[in-house]
């Protein structure tokens, strides 16, 4: 791309939106990274929970109070507690983030 355009390209690969949104940011500048839906959880364990969507300045100070600032923290978390300090979207059912395996592969689109 850049010696057609001129212009870098980043580029993620992944078994669903969130995976491909992060391999994306991990890529940059100019390159390129697959994560498949088997190495979800090991790519995600040593990121810090900042990096999923959703997770702003509140919901970071509550997760940090309860001992999850990793996202492998996270998904050792107890839903429960999450649920009872009202963090974010959190709820006693397992939320998408804490496995990346529950949230859909992508699908392509109907024609």
């Amino acid at each position: 791309m850049y010696a057609r355009t001129g212009c870098a390209a980043s580029i993620g690969i992944g078994h669903n939106r969130l995976m491909a949104r992060l391999a994306t940011a991990v890529a940059k500048p100019d390159g390129q990274l697959r994560v498949r839906g088997d190495e979800a959880m090991a790519f995600l364990s040593d990121k810090p929970v900042s990096v999923l969507p959703g997770v702003g300045r509140q919901t970071l100070s509550k997760l940090s109070a309860l001992g999850c600032n990793l996202c492998s923290e996270l998904a050792r978390a107890d839903p429960h507690a999450l649920a009872r300090q009202k963090v974010g979207a959190f709820t006693p059912a397992p939320h998408p983030y804490t496995s990346p395996l529950l949230i859909p592969p992508l699908s392509p689109p109907p024609p």
